[in-house]
């Protein structure tokens, strides 16, 4: 069995090493490559890296990359080496020991799925992130991510996180590569919805496979504290709510309802600015 671990990473050096230093405790884990794209950090985290660990190999971004084009790189990378299964991190994420084992769980009756993996905070125990399903089918709407593992029961779900995400090369087969056309977000939604035109089912993870904090929204779009004209910037900027990535995602998923998803967050923004509130 041949497995390729893909992640790209912007100066994060300690939470990188400790991603992954948590895949060398895996249970029954094969051997594993590792594909990491460095999009430019200057805080030495493709020196550490490389000194630290044997079977990475890093391709060097241009430094304005961000999470999906990134993925996009070190996934390339990896797909043109032919493995058997693509396991998708985020460098946030600290692996519990068993990860592995449990993910593996529902590829043994059909290769051709994929699983994501839930997260909780190491502070609170709640869930982070996970997949979610569509609760009105016409409209595309889901709630954020918040389908919690229960130990027993095989939850399914329509768009999945990339925290942790574990597809086959029969998948990657019949779906292809992370599309760049996205900047930051979306890109693993859009895969997601691609598997799901295709019949290809997702699964959730029955246990916890680790700890990642929920990105916070302080120094965000989001952030009511900033100046009016840096929330602008942000929003537009690539790791906000740019208006290319947006309009691809809305166009391409949401039919005759596109316009009005791609405009509403853009006008709740534009009301919270004018209140100078959180959003």
């Amino acid at each position: 069995m041949k497995i390729a671990v893909v992640l790209t990473a912007f100066n994060r050096k300690n939470k990188t090493l400790a991603c992954l230093t948590s895949l060398e405790k895996q249970v029954d884990m094969p051997e594993y490559d590792v594909y990491l794209c460095d999009d430019g950090s200057t805080d030495g985290t493709k020196e550490a890296v490389l000194d630290e660990f044997h079977n990475v190999t890093v391709i060097q971004g241009t430094g304005a990359l961000f999470w999906t084009r990134g993925m996009a790189l070190a996934m390339s990378a990896a797909v043109s080496k032919k493995y058997d299964y693509y396991l998708m991190v985020n460098d946030d994420v600290e692996f519990f020991d068993n990860m592995w084992q449990t993910m593996l769980y529902y590829f043994r009756e059909n290769n051709c799925i994929g699983v994501t993996g839930c997260t909780k905070s190491k502070q609170t125990g709640l869930l982070t992130y996970s997949g979610a399903k569509f609760y009105h089918e016409d409209k595309k709407r889901f709630v954020d991510c918040k389908i919690a593992p229960d130990g027993v029961h095989d939850f399914n779900c329509d768009v999945a996180n990339w925290n942790c995400f574990l597809i086959s090369d029969e998948v990657v087969g019949k779906v292809g590569h992370i599309d760049p056309i996205y900047e930051h977000s979306f890109g693993d939604f859009d895969y997601s919805l691609r598997m799901r035109s295709k019949g290809i089912p997702i699964y959730i993870s029955k246990e916890y496979i680790g700890y990642c904090e929920n990105n916070s929204s302080k120094n965000t779009y989001r952030d009511g504290s900033l100046s009016r004209k840096k929330r602008i910037e942000k929003i537009l900027s690539p790791n906000g709510l740019p208006l290319k990535s947006w309009f691809t995602f809305t166009s391409r998923y949401y039919g005759a309802a596109a316009f009005r998803n791609f405009v509403v967050p853009y006008v709740k923004f534009i009301f919270s600015l004018i209140g100078n509130k959180n959003c």
